[in-house]
């Protein structure tokens, strides 16, 4: 079934060689020039558009195989300037885009017609996907592009052009091209304003409904609702697919939605139990189930968490093969990292559940998430590594340790090391204690040095540093200067950046507290003197793990009598909070002048003078330090913490250097 003849006239209007249009680029040649499915092709490419000659050159095919695209990696060799390589085209191939890679850019030539072939089948005619390929990877929004692989603000095709391309893709492939791409054939038709387009759109909507497939039936709807804007005929036909389709998409959308938005929990557990019953999860409906948000994830999220909150972890094991990565990641951040931070649960019980979630965490790998189509083998490996080191391995690594299993954390540790170059504090803290434990003092003293260049450092590993140090001089003399000498050099204007982001102006306004030995300090007692008011809780952990850094800047600051540092306990519902800060404080060895923020009338937490500068600064959040000159000047407020202790040490004595210089 086709919807209209080919369009000659426009066709030779593009004026394209559709066999050999991408070999306008003169830099790379393919063997034989019209490659044919399941064939070898020969590849030689030349260097060009910002990679150099002596470039190690790395390379990625993509190819769009029924009507989807897939991502390969190109094995090359170097021959005479040049990078050559073999590579048999699938049988399904309609398309082909390559992406060559240097050690800084990528090469695709973003002209307009790119690195991109036209496949021919064995009956020498342009294979399926050929057409549609090549004009939907030039259309914004028409999920078929590839990512990054074209400057689509320059090289975006008109409406008539992915009409035309589609069309030619109906016409010489019919039924399964009809169904594949109603919707953006009809799109593209109402766009271009072609005078006939509504008759053609018609012609579509009439051979959707008189071949009633549920993936037609869905097509025919959209396009009543978002192109004709005709809800009453989008709805009728959605009566008629949900009727003809029992188990289809339509009625597990309904039947998710009205799970979901059920408000008592019991209710809402046993619609979700019978919505799996009724609706198992199938591959095969991936697509649908991201458009419409459907989410099993989230479904094995709800039924589970009950269960955790009642301690019972054991029933992870009945869930965790049915999670997919990204579920698996938010589980593992949910029932074991956030324990795990606030100490809520013992790291020795934590371990059996979070080594299960690992171990099926590790196993995802072999199986790419639609959402990475785009990634080759190479780059979903190393995506695959970030992903899991940043969100997942960062943390298992402290709970290791703390478990006893120092072995295996530090094998982790390494693993995780390469992947995020000794660019996380907390990780590098453990992989030092971890080395210091199994006495392997030179690759200790190697990981203290690229800690320090990437200045993500502790407390303890400075003393570590410190210690080498002084063995090797015989004393402290010059450490500060020589620990200064180690950062990468690019970092302090990094620093400014980051900085420059956090000034403000404005009168500070006026506030007295309480401090922990019962004295009043106000805002008035300090005129005169430059000063931080920490705001943190005894909840929030952010707040704590900086307080690592922030005790390195209270002791760079501790001679200097111009400037105090105070930590002021906010947003506290506990009876006993008083007390609680004081304990961890002292527990800690922290040199914090601690100050309580007062409790409005009739308010449920302490949060009195944070509510008013935040509302006088229009901010948010904890942990936020606050600098103020001898004026009462608010100079600079920083937000959050970003994980290093000596980059925010660092950073806090930047801001308050240049809020003394305001302040004279």
């Amino acid at each position: 079934m086709q919807f209209m003849k080919p369009l000659l006239v426009i066709g030779l209007a593009f004026g394209l060689n559709l066999l050999s249009f991408a070999q306008n680029a003169k830099n790379i040649t393919i063997t034989p020039e019209h490659p044919v499915q399941g064939e070898n092709i020969q590849i030689n490419y030349r260097p060009a558009n910002g990679i150099g000659p002596d470039e190690q050159v790395k390379a990625v095919i993509y190819q769009f195989c029924s009507y989807q695209w897939t991502a390969d990696d190109l094995q090359l060799k170097q021959e005479n300037g040049n990078w050559t390589s073999t590579y048999k085209l699938p049988e399904d191939c309609g398309l082909f885009a390559l992406k060559f890679i240097g050690d800084s850019i990528s090469d695709t030539d973003k002209s307009g017609y790119g690195y991109v072939w036209f496949v021919l089948d064995a009956n020498g005619q342009n294979a399926k996907g050929a057409y549609a390929g090549w004009g939907l990877m030039r259309t914004p929004n028409s999920g078929c592009i590839i990512p990054d692989y074209f400057d689509l603000s320059k090289s975006a095709i008109s409406d008539t052009a992915t009409y035309y391309w589609i069309n030619q893709e109906i016409t010489f492939h019919n039924k399964e091209a009809a169904t594949a791409f109603a919707y953006e054939y009809c799109r593209s038709l109402k766009k271009s304003g072609m005078l006939d387009a509504g008759t053609k759109i018609t012609r579509c909507l009439n051979y959707l409904q008189t071949n009633p497939t549920e993936k037609n039936l869905l097509s025919a709807e959209a396009i009543y609702r978002s192109l004709l804007e005709n809800n009453e005929k989008a709805d009728s036909i959605r009566q008629i697919n949900m009727a003809k389709n029992p188990s289809g998409s339509l009625n597990r959308l309904t039947a998710y939605r009205k799970a979901i938005l059920e408000r008592d929990m019991d209710i809402r557990n046993n619609l979700l139990k019978k919505f799996l019953s009724d609706f198992p999860e199938k591959p095969e409906d991936n697509a649908f189930n991201s458009e419409n948000v459907i989410s099993y994830d989230n479904i094995y999220l709800s039924l589970l968490i009950p269960e955790i909150f009642k301690k019972n972890y054991n029933a992870l094991y009945e869930y965790l093969p049915k999670f997919s990565l990204g579920g698996l990641i938010n589980v593992y951040y949910k029932i074991i990292d956030i324990p795990h931070s606030r100490k809520d649960l013992s790291d020795d019980f934590l371990y059996p559940y979070a080594k299960s979630l690992v171990d099926q965490i590790l196993k995802e790998k072999n199986d790419k998430p639609d959402q990475y189509q785009f990634l080759s083998p190479n780059e979903w490996d190393l995506e695959f590594d970030r992903m899991v080191s940043r969100n997942v391995l960062i943390s298992y690594v402290s709970l290791l340790r703390n478990s006893g299993h120092p072995d295996e954390a530090l094998q982790f540790a390494m693993h995780t090391e390469k992947i995020l170059n000794y660019t996380v504090a907390d990780l590098n803290d453990d992989v030092c204690h971890l080395l210091l434990e199994a006495g392997k003092q030179e690759e200790l003293h190697e990981v203290l040095l690229k800690s320090m260049y990437n200045n993500q450092v502790s407390p303890s590993m400075i003393e570590l540093l410190k210690q080498a140090y002084i063995g090797k001089n015989g004393s402290e003399t010059g450490f500060t200067a020589y620990m200064e000498s180690l950062k990468k050099p690019e970092l302090q204007n990094k620093a400014s950046e980051r900085i420059l982001k956090d000034k403000r102006e404005g009168k500070m306004p006026e506030w007295e507290m309480t401090d922990a030995t019962g004295k009043k300090i106000s805002s008035k007692d300090l005129l005169g003197k430059n000063y931080v008011l920490d705001f943190w809780a005894s909840w929030c952990v952010p707040c704590k793990a900086s307080f690592p850094g922030m005790k390195l800047a209270v002791e760079r600051y501790q001679n200097d009598p111009d400037v105090a540092f105070f930590f002021v306990d906010t947003e506290e519902q506990s009876d006993k909070y008083k007390e609680m800060a004081i304990q961890y404080i002292a527990g800690n060895n922290f040199p914090f002048h601690i100050l309580f923020d007062n409790k409005a009338e009739g308010g449920k937490v302490n949060d009195e003078v944070f509510s008013r500068i935040c509302k006088a600064f229009t901010i948010s959040g904890i942990p936020q330090k606050i600098f103020v000159d001898k004026n009462g000047n608010v100079r600079f407020i920083s937000v959050g913490y970003k994980g290093s202790p000596s980059e925010l040490s660092d950073d806090i004595s930047i801001m308050v250097e240049e809020t003394k210089k305001a302040g004279k």
